[in-house]
């Protein structure tokens, strides 16, 4: 069979539809023209790789030669990875939305010639099923209006297009009072909380580490033990169910149950790197050796999975393999007997809940019934013998269960997705004293500068820094890898979450180069991404594809609302260079004029929620200067750091580097020196630990459950 237009692309889930029978047209200013130029209505199907029910629809419809004809006879078909394009996706999704009350992907969208939108839904059955009409009834039904009452569709088009657009607008206000929103926020978190098993609301039920963090910030500022412990048994009920995968690290997407047990089985990057690095926060709070084992195996699944040679991270691992969905992830009782005789099986049995019946479809999805500290408490077993034992059994069940049929992995590297990761890299190599893991991250920012991003001199400003959004890598006839970056332009998280991970590492190296491509970022969305009405960034450059409509991204979602993390590193700037205090009265500003929106529903903005919690407190910046290499500066460095406190900022610079905040000169008889300043004042150089101690005490978030 003949490919269709999408062999030409770099999305792997786009490649999967290459060989479709449908007339697959990738989304682009050509095939919205041909649209026009047809007149004929556009079925828009959007999707990402490891998504099953995509799967599912494809093998169902797309592969079938019936529906594909009547696809291409009479509809526009149009392809879009919704990684690729998360402005599209998140445009026609609340349209769908709107019109259903639901969502999800696959996405199937019928529109206009000129993209409005008149029909919608997420996945179609080939024929009724499941209470949904069949595809082809669908597609039937669509075409036959479109032929005999175009004028009504035109009519409804208009009148959804208003709605939504009246949906996605944003109106400034600032008529709100922002003092009581993050208390009124926690408060909704609170009425939703699942007291029992953890995170908020019931099945399914999603990881929450945007909201956990904003429940360690609330903690910290408001003295209460509530949020954190909210937070904590979160973390817990987490990693001890089916949703982490106890014997490769890394979580699945998200539990189809309340408590935690059944996921669907696709890992997504950005979640094991929000996940990783809310871990390690819990780790820095409570000395858990468990949080620590979680964030290690998150990390050490990355780099042996889903890490380029070049140091780039891949999007996604499916969840299905050859086996079926799941498969590769569940376990027979018999073949743990068999590979694990005598007490080791039986332990780790017990340990994960092991039965001859299983837990899932005639399988076991491991789960701790326990923690790590109760089980060894209850079995009369040391903590460090079992610690040791673990490992080495998970190690064994890896490598038996590599040898089967692996989970297809998305090998689409994604700026944002990237970004995320390496901040994680970059604070567990800091936390966990990891120097390797902070390599990674170095070797990952390179490679995003390097292959993803471009630096445009201008006559009247300084050099604005362009970004990407995606790329991949193919191997030629001579086994040599080429990258190819797709010609999509970046998009706001893009560059915002690359800035905030580059401001980790810029802290964790104190080196100048980090400083000046944060800069170069920042220039380009402060042109060519704001917008002078609300006051926030556009999703996408101004200059770049006009959709029907531009809309703003202020909610969390998956990932933490890009506009925030934005704002959060224009807030800190001014500690690195005074000069720039005008982006943190920018950022007052803006939180400001939007006030009314979080008032609204404060809950659906965590992310912003931390940041109003980050300008009201009282913030401090400890560097440390000094030679990197001497006890002497680790000893001030693992002060500074000890606990968690997100009101905080540790800086490493080298001793030549003289902070711009302090008029004191090093005194050359130490070889590492620290410099307080807390809410603007700045305190004379300590080079004493227990005078650093003494500073910090009693500031930072620290319950100190030692295991």
């Amino acid at each position: 069979m003949n490919p269709n237009r999408l062999i030409h692309e770099t999305s792997p889930y786009l490649l999967q539809h290459a060989y479709n029978p449908v007339d697959w047209r990738p989304w682009s200013k050509d095939s919205l023209q041909y649209a026009v130029d047809a007149n004929k209505p556009i079925l828009l199907s959007v999707g990402y790789s490891a998504c099953h029910w995509c799967h599912v629809m494809a093998h169902e419809s797309f592969e079938n030669q019936t529906i594909a004809q009547f696809m291409n006879d009479h509809f526009i078909n149009i392809k879009v990875d919704r990684e690729e394009r998360p402005d599209v996706d998140h445009l026609y999704m609340s349209f769908v939305q709107l019109t259903t009350g639901q969502g999800g992907w696959p996405m199937t969208v019928f529109m206009t010639p000129d993209g409005k939108p008149f029909l919608g839904g997420t996945y179609f059955p080939p024929v009724d099923r499941f209470g949904k009409p069949g595809f082809l009834r669908v597609l039937k039904f669509v075409a036959d209006l479109w032929e005999t009452d175009r004028s009504q569709i035109e009519a409804v088009t208009q009148e959804i297009f208003e709605s939504l657009r009246h949906e996605m607008e944003h109106s400034p206000s600032a008529n709100s009072s922002l003092q009581d929103i993050p208390q009124r926020g926690f408060d909704q978190f609170q009425k939703s909380f699942d007291d029992k098993n953890g995170g908020f609301g019931s099945a399914p039920k999603f990881p929450c580490p945007i909201q956990i963090e904003f429940l360690f910030h609330h903690s910290l500022l408001t003295n209460s033990d509530i949020p954190l412990d909210m937070a904590l048994h979160t973390l817990d009920q987490m990693a001890m169910g089916g949703m982490y995968d106890h014997i490769g690290g890394g979580f699945h997407r998200y539990s189809t149950d309340a408590y935690w047990l059944v996921p669907h089985f696709e890992k997504m990057l950005y979640d094991n790197a929000q996940l990783s690095l809310i871990y390690l926060k819990g780790w820095q709070i409570t000395g858990n050796v468990e949080y620590r084992l979680v964030v290690e195996e998150i990390l050490d699944f990355v780099l042996r999975e889903m890490t380029s040679p070049e140091g780039a991270f891949y999007s996604s691992q499916d969840a299905d393999s050859s086996a079926g969905e799941g498969i590769f992830y569940t376990w027979e009782k018999e073949t743990l007997d068999r590979l694990l005789p005598g007490r080791d099986g039986e332990l780790l049995c017990r340990f994960y809940d092991v039965t001859g019946n299983g837990n899932w479809e005639g399988r076991n999805i491991l789960n701790q019934v326990n923690s790590i500290r109760d089980f060894t408490s209850n079995n009369d077993i040391s903590m460090d013998e079992f610690l040791t034992w673990l490992r080495d059994v998970k190690l064994k069940l890896r490598l038996f269960r590599e040898q089967s049929s692996q989970p297809p992995i998305d090998d689409k590297i994604i700026v944002a997705w990237n970004a995320l990761m390496m901040k994680s890299f970059v604070e567990a190599g800091v936390v966990l004293k990891r120097s390797d893991y902070l390599d990674v991250a170095v070797k990952n920012a390179q490679f995003i500068l390097t292959s993803l991003s471009k630096l445009e001199e201008t006559a009247s400003t300084s050099p604005k820094r362009f970004l990407w959004r995606t790329g991949r890598f193919t191997n030629t006839n001579s086994d040599t890898r080429m990258f190819h970056k797709a010609d999509i332009e970046g998009f706001l998280e893009d560059y915002a979450f690359f800035s905030d991970s580059l401001l980790s590492l810029f802290w964790a190296t104190g080196s100048a180069q980090w400083l000046e491509v944060i800069n170069q970022l920042v220039d380009t969305v402060l042109q060519d991404f704001s917008n002078s009405e609300s006051g926030f960034y556009t999703t996408s450059l101004r200059s770049g594809e006009e959709l029907i409509h531009r809309p703003f991204e202020l909610m969390d979602g998956a990932i933490p609302a890009p506009n925030a993390i934005f704002c959060r590193v224009l807030a800190q700037l001014p500690i690195i260079q005074p000069e720039d205090a005008k982006y943190e009265v920018g950022v007052t500003k803006i939180v400001q004029l939007n006030a009314d929106a979080f008032n609204a529903h404060p809950s659906a903005y965590p992310s912003f929620l931390s940041l109003l919690e980050y300008l009201s407190g009282k913030r401090r910046d400890i560097r440390i200067s000094g030679d990197q290499n001497t006890n002497e500066f680790r000893e001030l460095l693992n002060v500074a750091l000890e606990g968690y406190d997100p009101f905080r900022i540790v800086h490493q610079s080298p001793a030549s580097d003289q902070p711009a905040t302090s008029n004191e000169a090093i005194e050359l008889s130490h070889p590492a020196t620290a410099y307080y300043c807390e809410a603007g004042v700045c305190y004379p150089p300590i080079s004493d630990p227990q005078e650093l101690t003494k500073k910090i005490e009693g500031l930072s978030l620290s319950c100190k459950v030692k295991v």
